[in-house]
Order: C-alpha cells, then structure tokens, then sequence
C-alpha cells in the first residue's frame, strides 16, 4: 500500500512473535538496507544467519555489507571478493536486486561506466522500479554523453516515479538542451490538469511561457485560465506581477 514505514513494524511484530523464523529476518534486513539503514540491515542479517535461513537474498546483504565494509576500510582485496560474490549472485539467482546494486557500485567505482550501465539494464529488466539503479543509470548515461538515452531513459521514468519532481525537471532541461523547445511545451502542458484543485502544474507553465517564449505568450496563457477557472486569485496575482515588471503598472 505504499506505508514501508508500517510494513516494516509489521514485520518486526512477526520477529518478535516468531524469533526462530529466519525469513522475515531476511525481508527485515533487505528493507532496512533499501532505506539505507545498515545498522539494522546488519543486526537483522546476524540474526537470520545465526538462524541458519537459506535465501538467496541473505547472501547477496552480506555481500553488500561485506563490501561497505571493504569501502570503509579501502581494502581492494575484499572488493573484490565482495564484487565476485555479487557477480555469481547475479547469474545464479537474478532476482537478487541487492547483487546487482554491488555489481554496479563496482564497475562505476572501478571507472567502467559502459559495464555499469550494461549491469543496470539487467537489473533493470527484474525491478524496473527500483529508484536507486533507475537514478545510477540516468547519471551514467548523462556521463558517458549519451544523450538521446538520456531522453529515453527519462520519459518512462516520469510516469512511473510521477511524485519526484527531479526527473520532469531534468526532462525539461533536456528536451532544452536538444533546442527542442516545442517538446518541452508540450510535456510541460501534459502535466496540467485544468479540473485539478492543485494549480502548481499551471504555475509552471506559465513560468516556462516566460521565460522560453516571453510575457506576451505567458499573458496569454493566463487569461485563458483566469477564463476557465472560478478561483483566478493565484493566476490574476500572476498576471499583475508580470504586467508590473515589463512596465505596463497602471494595469
């Protein structure tokens, strides 16, 4: 439902209530270390490994956290030890996302972007909403200049992450970037809702219209929503702030 704040408390009620079961403590540490909580993420992985618990995904949290480990301490031979751990997860059992987060940390530590970004579309095809790789990939495409990719990469990423507004915004400067200033109007008008109480995607617009194609055509914009809306107040605000500063004040 959306709550792993909640879920997270459920299943520490089931490992309180059950404390010789060694698979929540295997969901427990995977949640744990998916919110960067490698404290707990480590407690819960002793204790399922004490427990004798046989997943796939336990391997694959102490090869992540054998390898922060190795991060901490720079140590280039459990690195590296760690990085094989991970690859032989990956092939054996791709479900694993936690193996392939470590894969990709390695190659992108290792200066082998292209490597990453091959090792993040495999990851990608078993949890395509996975926001952290989709995140690492999006940077190593922009680092590796490829460009078109990026676009691609960010197009789906918008309609399956609609609450991060860092990736309309980095769509926007990319659709810019390409001189495509038509393709950012048009995106920019498809996050607008005109029965939506929330008027934000309607500011936005707006500002885009200013800055891009000047006052006139923002202006423009605006008397059509002052037109179509009964509550115009935050529109007419709007409209009278850039009246005053292009110099037509009496208005």
């Amino acid at each position: 439902m959306g709550d792993p704040v909640d879920a997270y408390r459920n299943y520490l009620l089931v490992a309180e209530q059950n404390p010789d079961y060694g698979p929540v403590r295997v969901t427990l540490a995977e949640m744990a270390s998916d919110s960067n909580d490698w404290t707990e993420a480590e407690r819960h992985i002793a204790a399922a490994e004490n427990l004798g618990a046989s997943d796939p995904r336990l391997d694959a949290l102490r090869a992540a956290l054998d390898y922060r480990e190795a991060i901490r301490l720079d140590d280039a031979e459990a690195m590296a030890a760690a990085k094989e751990k991970a690859a032989s997860r990956v092939e054996t059992n791709p479900e694993t996302i936690m193996a392939h987060r470590v894969l990709i940390d390695t190659y992108v530590r290792d200066n082998q972007p292209f490597k990453a970004i091959e090792a993040a579309n495999r990851a990608l095809e078993i949890a395509p909403l996975d926001s952290e790789i989709n995140r690492v990939k999006l940077g190593l495409l922009a680092q590796t200049e490829q460009m078109d990719l990026v676009g691609e990469h960010l197009q789906p990423l918008v309609s399956r992450f609609p609450e991060d507004e860092t990736y309309r915004s980095n769509l926007i400067s990319w659709y810019l970037s390409n001189d495509d200033i038509d393709g950012a109007e048009t995106f920019i008008r498809g996050l607008v809702d005109p029965e939506a109480e929330d008027q934000r995607a309607q500011f936005a617009l707006v500002q885009f219209l200013r800055q891009i194609r000047g006052p006139d055509a923002a202006l423009e914009e605006l008397e059509q929503m002052i037109a179509a809306t009964d509550e115009p107040l935050g529109f007419e605000r709007i409209k009278g702030a850039i009246l005053f500063d292009i110099g037509r004040r009496d208005e």
